[in-house]
Formats: C-alpha cells, sequence, structure tokens
C-alpha cells in the first residue's frame, strides 16, 4: 500500500487495525513540515511554526538591543547629572546656577523617559 500526496505516491504505508503508518520524515517532506528527533521523541512542526518562531527570536533579539541602548543611555545620563551637580558648586553667578539647575532638570526629564521606555520593552519582553 502507499501514501499518495496529490496524487504522487511519497511512501510505502501499512494498516494495522485500521491504522494507516506511514513514515514520519516521508510525510512531513511532503507537506512541508519540519521533522526533529530528540530522544525517543518525534517533532513534528510546521514551517510556518519555524517562521514565526524565527520571527519571534529575532524581534526578541531588537528589542533587548534597545533595552541595552536604553539602559545605556540612562547611566550616561544619570553621569552627567553627578558630573554638573559636583561642578555647580565652584558657580558664583545667579545666573548660572539658575542655569545648571535647569539643565539638570531636563537631564531628569530624560531619565524619567528612558526610565519609562526599560520599562515599556521589558514588558514586551515580558520580563
Amino acid at each position: 500500500m502507499g501514501w499518495l500526496w496529490h496524487g504522487k505516491k511519497i511512501a510505502d504505508a501499512i494498516v494495522v487495525n485500521n491504522s494507516a503508518y506511514v513514515p514520519v520524515r516521508a510525510m512531513s517532506e511532503a507537506t512541508g513540515a519540519g521533522v526533529t528527533v530528540e530522544g525517543k521523541t518525534i517533532i513534528v512542526e510546521s514551517k510556518e511554526t519555524e517562521k514565526a518562531a524565527l520571527k519571534a527570536s529575532i524581534a526578541a533579539a531588537k528589542l533587548r538591543e534597545r533595552l541595552a541602548g536604553a539602559e545605556s543611555s540612562v547611566q550616561v545620563l544619570k553621569e552627567a547629572i553627578q558630573l554638573v551637580e559636583t561642578t555647580a558648586a565652584d558657580l558664583t553667578s545667579g545666573a548660572d546656577l539658575e542655569a545648571r539647575r535647569n539643565y539638570i532638570a531636563e537631564l531628569n526629564k530624560r531619565v524619567e523617559f528612558m526610565e519609562i521606555e526599560i520599562s515599556q520593552i521589558k514588558t514586551q519582553l515580558g520580563e
């Protein structure tokens, strides 16, 4: 007995107790699925499943890259804030001090924005 796929014989098959048995690899290759064997387990997955998993993996890698960049930006901003705060003691002019305070406030806003973005990325990554 043969197993036909779209009218073409793909492999020999047998019937035992009203159940048809065909070689898994022949069936999966004919239908476009992938087969992997892990120990005594045979895993058959559609190519679409593999493509979706690959796309998800790529998307996660891009998110991790964005996360690393955002975390690095926060670190740089915090270091800049510390530097500006330590050098502010050297200023004597009221206008200079006010400009310095405004600059620190702007840096803190950027930190806050980046921390929100980090939180959103982590949520997307399921962290």
